[in-house]
């Protein structure tokens, strides 16, 4: 008996078939693995730089003034009170703005000068403020620049009231200026 060479053919055929398909559902299979593996690699590496930023910020917090020196609590309540007028520094503020108005180029004059226990806007329910009257005399650009200025000042400064008129040379303004006043270091925990 002889063996049909043609049915060895076509069983090399299909066994050719099916050794492609299973080659190509491997390589899809492996394709899908890999692109799970580097998904998951993305999220591991972008929660390690997320923990990389927080450490950085905790310890950016550490470094801050009064944390290093060990003054706690008490030396940022001494840096934030630093922005604080006290009863007796209220010359500081005049000096302050008539220097500021000089650099500027405007006329500067104190017409009223007073202490007030609680009251306007920038004082709180307990604080004392002081309320400052000026009369300023400038050109608009000098005039404007200056109230800029005193409006960053490193002082708890708001203006109550300002109002301003054209001159022939010049602009004129009054303004009424409230400056809170820190209370004592102390007096926050005396309250408690």
């Amino acid at each position: 008996m002889a063996e049909n060479p043609r049915r060895f053919k076509v069983n090399n055929g299909w066994l050719a078939i099916l050794l492609a398909l299973g080659l190509i559902g491997a390589v899809a299979v492996t394709a899908w693995l890999l692109r799970r593996e580097v998904l998951t690699l993305r999220a591991v590496g972008l929660e390690s730089r997320r923990l990389e930023a927080r450490e950085a910020a905790v310890e950016a917090s550490r470094r801050l003034p009064g944390r290093q020196t060990g003054g706690g609590l008490n030396a940022d309540r001494a840096a934030v009170t630093a922005y604080f007028l006290g009863a007796d520094s209220l010359s500081e503020l005049i000096e302050f703005l008539e220097k500021l108005a000089a650099a500027r180029g405007v006329k500067l004059a104190l017409t009223g000068a007073a202490l007030a226990q609680g009251g306007g806007p920038s004082a709180g329910r307990a604080g004392e403020s002081a309320r400052l009257t000026l009369s300023a005399e400038a050109p608009f650009p000098r005039l404007f620049q200056f109230l800029a200025q005193v409006d960053a000042a490193p002082y708890l400064v708001s203006f109550e009231q300002a109002a301003f008129g054209a001159g022939e040379k010049s602009w004129r303004g009054a303004l009424v200026l409230e400056a809170r006043l820190a209370p004592p270091l102390g007096a926050a925990a005396d309250k408690k």
